[in-house]
């Protein structure tokens, strides 16, 4: 929230200024290079996150400590047999 606040001050701040001095499409085309800086920087920091966590849907608990703790890998049937096994399994929420 604050970097939210930030921005708009600084925006509110140099607007007036910028529009005087650069004119109008100047002032924008700066502002849209800001906005797609921040978006390229968005991205690429959701990819990272999503290529260094591991999917845990549908994963139990136990499972993800052992992978979290030994560095373990997901072993698919492992899990699948853990969950029939367990007792209300079959149950869809």
């Amino acid at each position: 929230m604050g970097v939210n606040w930030s921005t708009a001050f600084i925006v509110t701040k140099t607007f007036d200024t910028m529009i005087d001095g650069l004119g109008s499409g100047v002032t924008f085309s700066v502002y849209a290079g800001f906005c797609l800086i921040a978006a390229l920087f968005a991205g690429n920091m959701f990819s990272c996150v999503g290529l260094s966590f591991p999917e845990t849907k549908g994963r139990s608990l136990e499972a993800m400590e052992k992978y979290w703790q030994n560095g373990e890998v997901f072993d698919e049937q492992e899990e699948e047999a853990a969950a029939a096994a367990e007792p209300g399994s079959d149950l869809v929420w």
